[in-house]
């Protein structure tokens, strides 16, 4: 386990704003101008890690660390470290009372969102950490969304609604999250997930309940061909309910009974992603990827009940042949459709 948490002696800060970076030319300006433009009634720090990038990432951000030398600390790698590790490192260098997150390519949107977070984390003391609405942008800048919707989310959750949720429905989005600093340690196991924050959420949200303001005053930037893909969202299933199970450990099985329900839930949504998976591999010249999919629905038929046989059943008969399939549907539609008749 890995402290994180302000000096001994006490925060030297009262924000420690921490962005990760990497092969973010195009964007990280934006992202570093939003951060300086925040007006606020105290001081804030700003660390930037660098995770070996290609690009001119470096170069733009040793000019802003020239012209911003008190306020910027840059941590630049010499080597790929991956996301998880460069975050740690960041935020071991963090020494504020509370720590504000913003990846390379996402912006805030309101200078008034420092401001607006800390009025709301001094007002609240048993708040561990609190988060606000966000747009979600193209990788142009172009708005499309916001979430959550106004006034869906709750004012104030918990824990248990942190566990409860999947793994596309959390409303705290990276650009706007804010903890309270100096309540977690870093498990073991942090720099081999690829679950970004989520589970510092969890962590943080033991010590205190979640804080929700009901403003947008920030952008995340969704970039074609991301995460939600079926092949890629299988991997990354997985990989939520390993980081589930290991939570579970975390919190000493304090919320076994949650953890459990939500990991059941989420065997029900990879059955329906290997379905897919397996039909597209089926429908393309790679048929053989169709096949640890298939084997996998097979031994958790059970996820689906009477419907799970039967997807299985339209696998098999579209990997055995592709035109028995047509031939079968052409049977039950009649002998003159067999036949080619009207």
């Amino acid at each position: 386990m890995k402290r994180l948490g302000p000096p001994d002696s006490g925060p030297l800060v009262k924000v420690s704003v921490v962005t990760i970076a990497y092969n973010q030319e195009a964007y990280i300006a934006e992202a570093v101008e939003s951060v300086l433009m925040q007006e606020c009634d105290f001081d804030f720090e700003y660390i930037i890690g660098d995770d070996a990038s290609t690009d001119g990432t470096w170069e733009i951000l040793k000019e802003y660390q020239r012209r911003y030398p008190e306020r910027i600390k840059l941590r630049l790698h010499d080597s790929n470290m991956g996301a998880q590790r460069n975050l740690a490192d960041a935020l071991a260098q963090c020494t504020g009372q509370y720590v504000a997150l913003l990846d390379g390519d996402d912006f805030w949107t309101s200078e008034h969102k420092l401001q607006t977070q800390v009025d709301f984390m001094d007002a609240n003391p048993d708040c561990a950490l609190s988060c606000h609405g966000c747009l979600m942008v193209h990788s142009d800048g172009t708005p499309f969304a916001a979430l959550p919707a106004h006034g869906c989310a709750p004012e104030r959750s918990g824990i248990e609604e942190l566990l409860s949720r999947s793994i596309t429905s959390t409303h705290i989005l990276t650009p706007t999250v804010m903890y309270r600093w100096g309540l977690v340690e870093l498990p073991d196991w942090w720099n081999e997930h690829r679950l970004g924050d989520f589970p510092l959420h969890v962590l943080h949200a033991q010590y205190g309940w979640v804080g929700y303001i009901d403003e947008v005053m920030a952008a995340s930037r969704f970039h074609a061909g991301g995460m939600w893909r079926s092949e890629s969202g299988v991997t990354n299933l997985l990989e939520f309910v390993a980081v589930l199970h290991r939570l579970d450990d975390a919190l000493n099985n304090r919320y076994h009974d949650i953890i459990e329900r939500n990991v059941l839930r989420h065997g029900e949504y990879e059955f329906s992603l290997r379905f897919t998976a397996a039909t597209h591999a089926l429908n393309s010249a790679e048929r053989l990827n169709a096949r640890p999919h298939m084997r996998w629905i097979r031994r958790n038929l059970a996820l689906r009940g009477d419907h799970g046989l039967k997807d299985l059943s339209i696998l098999l008969v579209r990997y055995v042949s592709p035109r028995l399939l047509a031939v079968m549907v052409a049977v039950k539609r009649g002998p003159r459709r067999l036949l080619g008749g009207k």
